[in-house]
């Protein structure tokens, strides 16, 4: 900041008055202004009264500018509106913030549990991928013996890299016909809804074993396609980085599936939980005094809570009917599928069937469920005196399996439509 070449120092001033002065000291103008220079004569009253000063104009011209005169609230409102901001899609998405589910279901899967079955994809599932399998043929590839022989090979333990050989051949003949960025994006969508319906079974439809071995095949592809990742230089990253971050995702829904809670208080849990989102699910307040210009608005996000209400009152019928029409305790192992199974199935059936809420665009319904788990969590918290200690501790490990497994679920199922969607 200065240049010193001496560090002598004399007082100078009148008696009582003088002040210590450094001699032969040369500030630095090239860092030091003239302003901040004669900043070193004032002592520190006069120091504090200046940068009191100084700052006390900005703050009044903020306030002012913040606080305009308006007689017409709504008008002023209207004419002051911050411009939206475009839609940003990120590099390591299929997804971007217009993507809207289908008005037509878009279940991964048939719903209906048949003990010792693999489920069944849906309609949607079924005719999308059998779409993209006609596509890849165009191209060279054909899927149809992977399909054919997938949960055989797999459960048996037989061929534990009959994924990642598949995918990493089919990558390849893509390759080499130096084929479309699209040609690939079908091979993942195949890939996932082909095992997306086993990813989310229950314990009775597909044994822990089977889903131990698919997960070990898919992990197995997800290592092969990071390490040959260098290798395929043609490749769009993004979109293969999406796709293996999705393999993860179904990994870990998969681990969760099989999540067991304490028999002998699954009825009492099950019980509890409906108390929970009974107590969470209030009655949506009616519309206050709103301009006529954000009225509409005001009456679809009342619509939208309303069907979110709904759908959290069904939830809880079902579960009672569930825990009092049961008495084998045996099938109480699973609570946190139980739970996590009809949440998605009223999702797809009750929740998407609201003209609202399908309209919003699929990230923000995320967000409404990503919230709404947690503060179940948070309910729950509350309720820990009342239980009392074991029970607590059941009922706070079942909300937080299901709240875990339903979020990574509407991550994948929303980028698994956005994919297809892409490609449509």
């Amino acid at each position: 900041m200065a240049q010193r070449n001496h560090t002598t120092t004399t007082s100078l001033g009148k008696r009582g008055q003088s002040k210590s002065h450094y001699i032969g000291l040369t500030c630095n103008e090239s860092m030091v202004d003239e302003d901040t220079i004669r900043l070193v004569n004032l002592d520190i009253t006069d120091l504090r009264d200046y940068f009191k000063n100084l700052w006390q104009p900005a703050k009044i011209n903020l306030i002012t500018r913040l606080k305009p005169k308006c007689h017409n609230q709504a008008m002023c409102s209207e004419s002051n509106q911050v411009p939206m901001i475009s839609p940003i899609k990120s590099s390591y998405s299929f997804i971007d913030l217009m993507c809207k589910y289908p008005s037509g279901d878009c279940s991964p899967r048939i719903w209906h549990v048949t003990p010792n079955t693999i489920p069944k994809q849906s309609l949607w599932a079924k005719v999308t991928m059998e779409r993209s399998v006609e596509v890849l043929k165009g191209h060279g590839v054909n899927l149809d013996p992977l399909i054919a022989n997938i949960f055989e090979f797999v459960f048996s333990g037989n061929d534990q890299y009959l994924i990642s050989d598949t995918v990493i051949y089919s990558i390849m003949v893509l390759s080499n016909r130096s084929s479309p960025r699209e040609a690939f994006l079908h091979l993942y969508l195949v890939v996932l809804l082909l095992i997306f319906p086993v990813t989310i079974a229950s314990d009775q439809e597909v044994s822990m074993f089977d889903k131990l071995q698919l997960r070990v095949a898919v992990t197995n592809c997800v290592t092969k396609l990071e390490d040959e990742v260098s290798i395929l230089s043609c490749i769009d990253e993004p979109s293969l980085a999406t796709f293996i971050q999705i393999l993860r995702k179904m990994i870990h829904i998969s681990e969760m599936t099989s999540s067991s809670s304490n028999s002998s208080h699954a009825e009492s849990v099950l019980k509890e939980m409906a108390h929970d989102i009974k107590s969470l699910t209030i009655t949506a307040s009616e519309c206050g005094d709103f301009t006529v210009s954000k009225m509409a608005d005001v009456t679809n996000i009342h619509n939208i809570g309303k069907a979110f209400q709904k759908v959290a009152l069904v939830a809880t019928q079902a579960m009672s009917s569930i825990a009092s029409g049961i008495t084998d305790s045996e099938l109480y192992n699973d609570v946190p599928y139980q739970v996590f199974h009809l949440s998605a199935k009223l999702f797809h059936e009750v929740t998407l069937a609201v003209a609202e809420i399908v309209q919003l665009p699929m990230p923000v319904i995320t967000s409404i469920i990503l919230y709404y788990t947690n503060e179940m969590q948070q309910v729950s918290f509350a309720e820990f005196a009342r239980r009392g200690p074991d029970l607590s501790k059941d009922t706070f490990k079942c909300w937080w399996v299901f709240s875990s497994m339903f979020q990574e679920y509407m991550c994948v199922m929303s980028e698994v439509i956005a994919l297809s969607q892409a490609l449509a």
